[in-house]
Parts: C-alpha cells; sequence; structure tokens
C-alpha cells in the first residue's frame, strides 16, 4: 500500500459514498483510518457507529488490515477484527466553507537543491498548516 489510499466505498454514511475514507500507514507500523464529513457536527466526543462506519469503508478498501485477514480464506474481515489492535477512537473537527475551499496562493520556498515549492493556505483553524509542512519538506 502506498503513503495514501482512498476511494470509495458504496453503502457506507461517510460521506459522497465514502471518498472520505482515507488510511494512512505511520513509519512506527500503526496505521490511521478515518474519514467523514458530517456538517453541522461539532461533537467532540467519538460516535460508535462512525468508528463502526470508518472500520467497514477502511477493510472494504484494505482488508490486510484485519490481523485475521488471509487472502486464500473467502469470508470477508469484520470491523470488530481490529477491536484488539485499535488504540483510541479520536475526533478531528475540519471547518469547512458553503462556497468551497478558500484557497489562496503563498509565498514560494526555494529548497536547498533549488526545487521551489508553492506554497497554499487554505485558510483553516486546524490540521496541518503551510508552515507545518514547509518545516517537514525542510528537513529533506
Amino acid at each position: 500500500m502506498g503513503p495514501l489510499a482512498a476511494a470509495e466505498s458504496a453503502g457506507s454514511k461517510g460521506g459522497e459514498g465514502g471518498s472520505r475514507t482515507y488510511i494512512i500507514p505511520r513509519k512506527s507500523g500503526q496505521v490511521i483510518i478515518g474519514g467523514t464529513r458530517e456538517v453541522n457536527d461539532w461533537s467532540e466526543i467519538p460516535d460508535p457507529s462512525t468508528a463502526l462506519d470508518i472500520k467497514m469503508r477502511a477493510l472494504d478498501l484494505f482488508p490486510e488490515l484485519s490481523p485475521k485477514y488471509n487472502a486464500a480464506n473467502s469470508v470477508p474481515p469484520k470491523p470488530e477484527d481490529l477491536d484488539s489492535i485499535v488504540l483510541a477512537d479520536v475526533v478531528g473537527l475540519r471547518p469547512s466553507r458553503r462556497d468551497g475551499l478558500r484557497l489562496n496562493r503563498g509565498e514560494d520556498m526555494v529548497l536547498q537543491d533549488s526545487r521551489v515549492v508553492t506554497t497554499m493556505d487554505t485558510r483553516a483553524r486546524d490540521g496541518w498548516h503551510p508552515g507545518d509542512v514547509l518545516k517537514t519538506l525542510s528537513r529533506w
């Protein structure tokens, strides 16, 4: 699996037919799964039904997440297969706009090897900011 897997999963409640589903492997071996788009839902408490839906969508996309997965076995993995390896259910609030993403071009950054990185600023208050990305890129 590449650094990011995202695709549609039919029949899910995760927004746009599940296209908000993401699976992000980390260097530590841990994997982050998630993805919803719940309009006007600002609850900071994890919803068990949402967690279940995310697990189902993630397993649809990448059944190898399940410790019980066996490619030769015709039995599909179940969300509860992940219960023993889930460290925590968390909520990440991401603000959005009714008129779509606000995107502004920022200042270009020149890396040590002369590559130019154009920054984009979404004016979001949470999540990764352009400065975080540039700091990470400058280490490469």
